[in-house]
């Protein structure tokens, strides 16, 4: 009933040429609201981050099974190429400014991502589907308050989140918690399931203070560090642009306040580093 960012960074895409690579610029949309350039290039960028991730995200996926079988070595490894992979997330993340006009943004583009929060809309229903609290039914039909597609349902961040054992502020967690309804049911369960063998295995933080006490751990925790010193400076450099595109406004796309949200989340990730 909305438009999510699974339909609009996910799959609605096709490459100009099929023998070149999963680049920005040889992306387009299959299906566009404005037709602008601005459009394509604002959600091919995150289309083709989401695909350089592509071979990490199983690894990760597995990476309790490390902890598990004390693979020190292994861990660290899988750390550094996840750091290289947000490291070209940035650098793939910063076409937005070269191809994104501000202008085109806000005042042509922006305002068809806001999906229906607050106000909502009315849609004729006969029931309501389960566990969405932004749709509900009412006498006069489905109150839909679906906000629209934003960066926060991207299931490859929250991945690495928990991954990093990045531990958010109240808004921040609920924030998160709130976005997960409007990804995949399939990325969603993925989530979830990575969360709780993570949980039961207590992340990377617990597992290097384990292992202080009997061996070296200098190279997990410099690898550790490294790869949230990249998250961290993803973070800060998605906060600057969109610092340069929503100066008018507290509102973000999919209806989010993202002054306080982003810097808290900025914090929180800094606060992951080992001491």
């Amino acid at each position: 009933p909305v438009l999510t960012a699974a339909a609009t960074d996910l799959w609605n895409w096709r490459k100009k040429d099929a023998a070149l690579g999963f680049d920005p610029g040889n992306l387009e949309q299959r299906i566009s609201l404005t037709g602008t350039s601005s459009e394509r290039v604002f959600h091919m960028v995150p289309c083709a981050m989401q695909a350089a991730a592509s071979e990490v995200v199983p690894k990760i996926f597995l990476a309790d099974r490390l902890i598990v079988g004390k693979r020190q070595e292994e861990l660290a490894l899988l750390l550094l190429e996840v750091a290289d992979v947000l490291g070209s997330f940035k650098n793939i993340f910063a076409q937005i400014p070269k191809g994104v006009d501000p202008d085109v943004f806000y005042d042509i583009y922006r305002p068809l991502l806001n999906g229906f929060h607050p106000s909502g809309v009315i849609m004729e229903v006969a029931t309501a589907p389960d566990n969405v609290p932004d749709l509900k039914l009412e006498s006069g039909g489905l109150m839909n308050q679906c906000k629209g597609p934003s960066a926060g349902q991207s299931s490859v961040i929250l991945m690495l989140d928990i991954f990093l054992s990045v531990s958010h502020l109240k808004a921040g967690a609920a924030f998160q918690d709130e976005m997960l309804m409007y990804m995949p049911a399939e990325h969603r369960q993925m989530l979830l399931d990575f969360s709780a063998r993570w949980q039961a295995v207590g992340g990377i933080p617990e597992f290097v203070r384990k292992c202080q006490a009997v061996e070296d751990v200098d190279e997990l925790s410099q690898a550790y560090n490294e790869c949230v010193a990249a998250l961290t400076e993803l973070r800060r450099f998605h906060l600057a642009t969109v610092r340069r595109y929503l100066m008018r406004t507290a509102k973000g796309t999919g209806a989010t306040t993202w002054r306080m949200l982003l810097q808290d989340m900025l914090d929180a990730t800094q606060a992951a580093l080992l001491r």
